[in-house]
């Protein structure tokens, strides 16, 4: 979309908290079928009650703190998720994510989640929108399998805030 317009583009990129897996592995075991991320901006969002107390799924506090929300998105079999970051952790850890949407209070009308879907391979996603009437079932069945497409180590190579060493002979 970019280059159509004669817009450079570099030609790697991708978000860097893909690579957090080289740096962090938390040792914790699977509890929940489904771990629930809202963004920040829907925290507070009554949908969320419909949820709150079912044993099988955890509300992710995405302010939690980075090693803490990972901890928590890898005890999750599933995450459905209205945080951009929420997204990209779960597939950086290979746990499988769906976007959704609590409401419209998360600006960029879903700008920045087809950007990151793009870079990753991850065509066609649409938000769920959850609304008083939606189900687990309706989420459950929104997942599907994908595997995200991206050079890893193009991104480390890159990454400006990674020191480099030479190797020496």
């Amino acid at each position: 979309m970019i280059t159509k317009q004669g817009i450079y583009c570099p030609e790697v990129y991708g978000d860097p908290a893909l690579l957090y897996p080289f740096f962090y592995r938390p040792n914790v075991k699977k509890q929940y079928k489904l771990g629930i991320i809202p963004h920040y901006t829907d925290k507070e969002n009554y949908l969320l009650n419909k949820f709150k107390d079912t044993p099988d799924i955890l509300i992710i506090d995405i302010l939690s703190g980075v090693n803490k929300v990972v901890e928590d998105i890898c005890r999750c079999e599933l995450i459905a998720s209205s945080s951009l970051h929420g997204i990209i952790a779960s597939d950086a850890y290979d746990i499988p994510s769906i976007w959704i949407e609590f409401s419209d209070r998360v600006v960029g009308n879903g700008f920045k989640f087809f950007d990151y879907f793009e870079s990753v391979n991850r065509y066609n996603e649409k938000p769920l929108n959850i609304t008083e009437e939606t189900t687990l079932k309706d989420i459950y069945n929104r997942f599907h399998d994908y595997k995200i497409d991206i050079d890893l180590k193009k991104l480390i190579d890159s990454c400006p805030f990674l020191e480099k060493t030479q190797e020496k002979n």
